[in-house]
């Protein structure tokens, strides 16, 4: 039988995503660096230390339930996740110890995303696709370099946890999914 742990939900935040990665996104405690009429822009919010060109891809999460068996990563390059007009969670982790091919079920935490809001997941560090925090498909995106050219491809990039746990991720009580 598959072993299940739960994880709250939590508000994007630099402290506690450090370890995964960086915060970027919507910046309402600096003023805009331009603005005209009917539009603001905060440049730059962010950074990928990746080499160009990079590649931009959308992302379609349709409702399901909010738990993941198994994640990806890219050992060779950084992802910004981004989310679109729609709340998207994030779910990453660390590897396990002893068994550095494999999500490790104890690191794993979950961050919900504002529209506007994103994040630079590093190397190496371990993710899921992201999940609508509601009850309807959003869409969210992505920017990602390209794959170095002595990478290996790998056969099927989604990789259980060790031990094959499920984790459940729940919204605090009180929390708002929207």
């Amino acid at each position: 039988m598959t072993q299940a742990r739960r994880i709250a939900i939590q508000p994007i935040a630099e402290a506690t995503f450090g370890p995964f990665g960086r915060v970027v996104g919507h910046v309402t405690a600096r003023p805009p660096d331009a603005a005209g009429d009917g539009w603001a822009c905060w440049y730059p919010v962010g950074e990928l230390r990746d080499a160009a060109p990079l590649l931009i891809g959308l992302v379609r999460t349709d409702p399901r339930p909010l738990q993941v068996e198994a994640l990806e990563r890219h050992d060779d390059r950084e992802e910004w996740v981004y989310a679109l007009d729609q709340p998207v969670v994030q779910v990453v982790a660390l590897s396990a110890p002893g068994q550095p091919d494999r999500p490790d079920a104890a690191s794993v935490a979950a961050f919900l995303l504002r529209p506007g809001q994103g994040v630079v997941v590093e190397r190496g560090i371990w993710h899921s696709a992201g999940l609508p925090a509601g009850q309807r498909s959003v869409y969210y995106g992505f920017v990602l370099g390209p794959a170095r050219p002595d990478a290996p491809p790998p056969t099927n990039p989604w990789i259980p946890f060790a031990g094959g746990e499920c984790i459940i991720l729940e919204f605090p009580p009180g929390s708002p999914k929207q």
